[in-house]
């Protein structure tokens, strides 16, 4: 699959696919790209979960922390939710990312 393509919707990420992947996921985003993610989920995350995520106008908090926080609700959410931040992250030009994790997942199950 090709970066510039489509979207490979035969691929789920599962919860430990995230695991797997979160060294991954932190190195490759930043705080643009987590602000636009959640506003792409914002259909599934209330207020106060963003809020959580976000940590905003609190001292200290980092892009990572950030990142980490999103990581660790996602699963909370359900699949549904692993899957529109995979769709989101695609959205919000990670589509490198979103491909590298793709092709690793697809070489873990053949």
């Amino acid at each position: 699959m090709a970066e510039s393509g489509e979207l490979d919707e035969t691929v789920v990420w599962s919860r430990d696919c995230l695991r797997r992947h979160r060294v991954r996921i932190l190195d490759n985003m930043n705080d643009v790209t987590v602000r636009q993610v959640l506003d792409r989920l914002a259909d599934r995350m209330s207020d106060e979960e963003r809020e959580r995520i976000l940590c905003d106008g609190q001292v200290g908090v980092t892009t990572n922390d950030r990142i980490r926080n999103l990581l660790d609700t996602l699963p909370t959410k359900g699949q549904r939710t692993i899957d529109a931040f995979r769709r989101a992250l695609w959205d919000c030009e990670c589509r490198f990312l979103v491909t590298e994790i793709d092709q690793i997942e697809k070489q873990r199950e053949s």
